[in-house]
């Protein structure tokens, strides 16, 4: 799980680590970048979210998203706790 930086020049996702696009060389410390979320679900499929230009709502939905799986709750398939499957019955 991860927040991604958009390049500007060739719309690649790129690690906050990146100073420039490993693909393009276009520099990645602009103010006016775009931000991703890259997270896997409880199936294990990938997910990339875009976000937008705010790193700190990036992070606030990463952080929802890490609690959710922590309690077991949906993220984009059902995924049934043990007191959910009690309730069915």
């Amino acid at each position: 799980m991860a927040i991604l930086v958009e390049c500007p020049g060739c719309r690649r996702r790129n690690s906050l680590k990146s100073k420039a696009c490993p693909k393009c060389g276009h520099s990645l410390q602009s103010k006016r970048l775009i931000y991703w979320i890259d997270y896997r679900d409880e199936e294990g499929r990938r997910h990339m979210k875009k976000i937008g230009p705010s790193f700190r709502v990036a992070q606030e939905i990463l952080y929802d998203i890490l609690a959710k799986r922590a309690k077991g709750e949906y993220l984009g398939c059902l995924l049934y706790t043990s007191d959910a499957a009690d309730e069915l019955d």
